[in-house]
């Protein structure tokens, strides 16, 4: 499963569009629920302590970035992943299909919705 969770999680790397000002500027990366699940409890495994919920919260809006992302499992996770990328591989735009964001070069863990960003400026 271990392989699986990881060729899923690769194939959203290369599909990250840079095309608006503060794309440009964040350089940012798209996460996808699978990828933050999996962010979430490698830090938890680490010894970390996780409030999943304040995690799963955009720091602006504070609303949160994946519905019931604690209740999924990763097969569903999985299943979701490929479903993603199936899409943006049809889209040549960004449609919304990958809402939600980290920061290009911060090695923290900060999520944002992509709509959250963009209002920023």
């Amino acid at each position: 499963m271990s392989q699986a969770i990881s060729s899923s999680v690769q194939g959203c790397k290369d599909l990250t569009p840079r095309q608006t000002p503060i794309a440009q500027l964040t350089k940012w990366i798209e996460v996808s629920p699978l990828e933050l699940k999996l962010s979430l409890d490698t830090k938890e495994a680490n010894g970390e302590k996780v409030d999943f919920d304040k995690e799963n919260n955009c720091p602006i809006c504070f609303s949160e970035l994946f519905d019931n992302l604690k209740e999924m499992g990763y097969a569903e996770l999985i299943a979701n992943q490929k479903n993603i990328l199936k899409l943006k591989k049809q889209s040549s735009a960004d449609e919304g299909i990958m809402p939600v964001v980290k920061m290009g070069q911060c090695i923290g863990m900060h999520f944002y919705h992509k709509e959250c960003l963009e209002n920023q400026l």
